[in-house]
């Protein structure tokens, strides 16, 4: 955030040219990365594996805050409905 807070602010950096530029620099890695298999004949699936263990724990982590937020929201939503007096009345006084 310093970074783009010093080009955009002291040095006076488009933030519209910034943003082009960045994506121009994933497209160019990506690009890079492809051609790089491609052309050593890596084998795509030991990157997969490594993708798929990545997106799993994202998953699990994913599914934790899912489920407290839900929890949280159902006993919001109890409140808010009326079904439990005792903590209606609890928020409405603080």
């Amino acid at each position: 955030m310093t970074v783009i807070w010093f080009l955009v602010e002291v040095m006076e950096y488009n933030f519209v040219g910034l943003l082009c530029h960045i994506s121009m620099s994933l497209i160019l890695i990506i690009y890079i990365r492809i051609w790089l298999i491609t052309s050593f004949y890596w084998d795509p699936l030991n990157i997969l594996r490594i993708t798929y263990f990545e997106a799993r724990f994202r998953e699990l982590i994913a599914h934790i805050f899912c489920s407290r937020f839900d929890f949280v929201l159902g006993n919001f939503l109890r409140i808010a409905y009326g079904q439990n007096p005792t903590l209606l009345i609890l928020v409405c006084c603080n």
